[in-house]
């Protein structure tokens, strides 16, 4: 029923949901089941300490576990008129203490004390919510508009300072309606996997979609060999809708001759290039699915485009091996453009460049990566707000769209999006150097690994690999270390990029 999800707000329906389905599964989580209204519960009473002891700011930092407490302090936070800021457990105390220091928030809550907080306890109150008194009222949530900030994620930024990127109301509903226009049959009955740590734009797409149906949620332990665990999931609980990063394929590929996913009805894959290769050869393991590549960037709300591939692959659109991302959906609107921001022509590569009510208002407190990333053009009579993605795309006479790579040395790293200029600032920094540059390539699974190449110094490789640790997420932490004595240049006098991955990988 699209009208449905576009004729009612976000949050009428989150409130529809606990009531009609009270007693349906919400979570599955490490093999407990839970109802909606034992979310609601949950939520309840994490809302009444809100309303006592509310945070100094509108922003609520939430360390991201995976217990039902942390996914019903989103409730909460959002009943109250206040946005979350996910924290992980991996990020080093340094990083949650600068994602604090930029919301101004003093309030961090967790739901489970077994392993280390990362946070500064002299700075920031942080409150376990399994101590939290049990109330008896129901979850209410207050009016909060269009323009309202609901969730903050940080994503790396180049300087070495995370950068925020702010969802609105607006920005969630306009994503959400234009999923449901894509008309994938979806009710109650699903059970839809969600695989992600809290920090990554799609696990709010994978909580939040069930929600909006009543749908049944199994959630994935963080850490280990995770691919594994989600298989098994998936296996366990006939799970019927599923959105993973196509590297979990790539790692999964020696078991698909026994893998078999009968109960699968939609699997949807994003977060990084979907390869024909890896997907024509899976398809086998989900014979009564749809696969469909999505495509989005944090900053236009998770998704805004998408591609339902065809199980005859010869008539499926691929671009040097990687699918298509195909249209883009009512949310968004799209150009592709030259370095002077002029439209290019169908068939021409350029950058492409994307507005809609999905696309983030900016990041947060950061003028200046601001004014880099947006322009307005004039189209069809009106002046346009565009945001510059960094992905070098193509469009074909059908309206197809293809990524072909990126503008700058921004990547997906698992899922995650990771600038590698972040990784070299902090090393510059710490050890006083000049030369420093990280590098990407994919390994033997297809799957893209950072190298980091530094100038002859006085610290060992050991010395910087532990400060890389201690500062930046795991999947920001290079594989390798190198200590080169001579960098290769371009003809301009730049530093060879390609020349010093060949260097590195040639020994």
């Amino acid at each position: 029923n699209v009208s449905l999800f576009n004729l009612q707000l976000m949050l009428d329906r989150l409130q529809n949901t606990l009531s009609v389905h009270a007693a349906k599964l919400a979570f599955c989580i490490q093999n407990e089941s839970f109802t909606y209204f034992d979310l609601e519960r949950r939520a309840a009473k994490i809302a009444a300490y809100l309303e006592l002891e509310p945070p100094k700011s509108l922003f609520v930092a939430l360390i991201t576990q995976d217990t039902l407490d942390t996914y019903a302090s989103i409730l909460a936070i959002w009943s109250r008129g206040l946005a979350y800021v996910p924290l992980s457990p991996a990020y080093p105390k340094d990083r949650n203490m600068d994602i604090l220091a930029q919301v101004e928030t003093d309030l961090v809550l967790c739901s489970d004390d077994s392993e280390e907080i990362k946070i500064d306890q002299n700075l920031a109150r942080v409150v376990l919510t399994k101590d939290l008194l049990e109330v008896e009222n129901r979850l209410e949530f207050k009016a909060v508009t269009e323009k309202d900030i609901l969730c903050i994620l940080f994503t790396s930024g180049s300087t070495g300072v995370p950068k925020g990127v702010p969802f609105t109301k607006r920005n969630i509903e306009s994503t959400m309606a234009a999923f449901f226009d894509l008309g994938f049959k979806l009710s109650s009955k699903d059970k839809v996997l969600q695989m992600f740590e809290m920090t990554f734009d799609m696990s709010l797409f994978s909580f939040l979609m069930p929600w909006y149906i009543g749908a049944g949620i199994y959630t994935v332990p963080q850490g280990g060999l995770k691919y594994l665990k989600a298989l098994k999931v998936m296996i366990n609980a006939e799970i019927t809708f599923a959105a993973i990063v196509p590297s979990t394929l790539t790692f999964l590929k020696p078991y698909f001759k026994e893998i078999h996913l009968p109960e699968m009805r939609y699997l949807m894959l994003g977060g990084e290039m979907f390869m024909e290769k890896i997907a024509r050869s899976f398809y086998d393991c989900i014979p009564n699915a749809l696969m469909y590549n999505g495509y989005g960037p944090c900053e236009t709300t998770i998704w805004c485009a998408g591609y339902s591939l065809n199980r005859n692959f010869d008539q499926n659109k691929s671009f040097k091996g990687g699918l298509a991302i195909g249209e883009m959906w009512s949310s968004t609107t799209a150009i592709i453009v030259d370095e002077k921001n002029e439209e290019v022509r169908d068939g021409i590569e350029g950058e492409l460049c994307l507005s809609g009510e999905n696309a983030m208002i900016g990041y947060w407190k950061n003028a200046d990566r601001n004014e880099k990333v947006f322009f307005t053009k004039e189209t069809k009579d009106e002046k346009v707000r565009f945001y510059k993605s960094g992905d070098r795309a193509f469009k074909d006479k059908e309206g197809t769209y293809f990524i072909t790579g990126r503008a700058d040395h921004q990547y997906k790293i698992r899922g995650q999006k990771v600038e590698l200029g972040e990784l070299e600032s902090i090393v510059k920094e710490q050890f006083d150097l000049e030369k420093v540059y990280a590098l990407v390539n994919k390994n033997e699974k297809e799957v893209l690994e950072i190298y980091l190449t530094v100038e002859k110094c006085d610290f060992t490789v050991e010395e910087i690999m532990s400060y890389t640790k201690s500062k930046l997420p795991p999947y920001t932490v290079p594989k390798q270390i190198f200590v080169m004595e001579k960098f290769p240049l371009t003809l301009s006098g730049k530093i060879d990029r390609n020349a010093l991955l060949k260097n590195i990988l040639n020994g």
